[in-house]
């Protein structure tokens, strides 16, 4: 590949894109020289009948203290792993090996850093979010932001999808899927606002490797138009300025 060895600019959180990660959570490593430029891959076909996630995808492995991560997908400027649950908090070698070799940097690893997964739209980020209880997928979201979506409004129960949540009252297993829910360890930890007003929190838990799902209700007297989205765990907040569309 031209332009020499891999470099490593930043290594973040995969849903915040803030430099905060957590065990068990999905992490980006962004920078250049990882793969051949017009490669991409993904675990999908790696995963195969086994349900065990690889630890190395098109000749990129990652090292995260003495732990192997899995790696979610590889492109010449982003590798996405998902972070062993057993990572100890702290800041923390991570060691990128690629075809064309290997290069070092760090991460800090926090026991909590809740991150929600957002798209961005005429620059704001809103929270990735469906509605619980309906057939099919319906995002809470402007309509056409979406071909299915509408905004959120009193009572709505809404799905919130994130990463680096924190602790399950059992612990999943590390590098396979699976097809349990894990709920959180302590759902009285998670709090959540919208437009400052306090929503219910009714769920949270682990629904796949890495990815966990919170359930709030929309409270009442939240005023329409985009209105401010955070959730806490232990008192650690998702990443600012983050909006659900009100209708």
């Amino acid at each position: 590949m031209p332009g020499g060895g891999p470099a490593i600019l930043s290594i973040v959180s995969g849903a915040s894109f803030l430099p905060t990660v957590a065990p068990g959570a999905y992490v980006s490593i962004i920078g250049s020289q990882f793969t051949n430029p017009l490669a991409t891959a993904d675990w999908s076909s790696a995963i195969g009948t086994s349900d065990t996630l690889p630890q190395e995808l098109s000749g990129v492995r990652v090292r995260v203290g003495s732990l192997d991560a899995y790696v979610a997908y590889v492109s010449s400027g982003q590798v996405n792993i998902l972070l062993p649950g057993s990572v100890p908090a702290g800041l923390t070698n991570v060691e990128l090996t690629t075809p064309s070799g290997g290069v070092t940097s760090s991460v800090m690893v926090a026991s909590v850093a809740p991150s929600l997964f957002a798209y961005r739209l005429k620059t704001i980020n809103y929270a990735a979010a469906t509605f619980a209880g309906v057939n099919g997928v319906l995002y809470a979201a402007a309509v056409g932001a979406f071909s299915n979506s509408r905004p959120a409004q009193a009572g709505d129960v809404v799905q919130l999808f994130g990463t680096g949540i924190g602790l399950t009252k059992s612990a999943p297993p590390d590098g396979q899927l699976f097809s349990t829910v894990y709920p959180a360890l302590d759902l009285t930890a998670f709090h959540a606002t919208i437009g400052g007003k306090q929503a219910a929190v009714q769920f949270a838990g682990m629904v796949s490797p890495g990815l966990f799902q919170v359930n709030i209700q929309i409270p009442s007297n939240v005023p329409s138009g985009d209105q401010p989205l955070v959730v806490t765990v232990s008192q650690v907040a998702t990443q600012p300025n983050l909006m659900l569309t009100m209708g």
